[in-house]
């Protein structure tokens, strides 16, 4: 999805810092968090979305109408820029956390 994609992107990398690493890390790094991210956006849009607009949704991914599945969300969902942002600083939260709690474990 190219314009979801983007906003990802973009937060992503200010979020975690990726914009320090090399080039090709870099896009290692935002790839697999950019993955991971996205299943959560759309875990936590689906329950947003009403069962008509859910329904309509799944068709756009299964037939892979990425162009109009962004318009389609931000249509649906008002805050959906939002959403984003709170998914990506949620997911920096927990890993910030489970990494915290493996050092403290290895110092035990």
């Amino acid at each position: 999805m190219p314009d979801l994609n983007f906003s990802l992107h973009k937060n992503i990398i200010t979020e975690f810092g990726l914009n320090q690493l090399l080039p090709e890390e870099q896009e290692t790094a935002l790839r697999q968090l950019g993955d991971i991210i996205f299943q959560k956006v759309i875990l936590k849009i689906m329950e947003l979305l009403s069962e008509n607009d859910l329904d309509e949704f799944n068709n756009l991914l299964q037939e892979n109408k990425e162009a109009e599945i962004f318009t389609f969300l931000k249509n649906k969902i008002p805050n959906f820029e939002t959403v984003i942002d709170e998914t990506v600083a949620e997911f920096k939260q927990e890993t910030t956390d489970l990494a915290e709690t493996i050092k403290t474990q290895g110092q035990i």
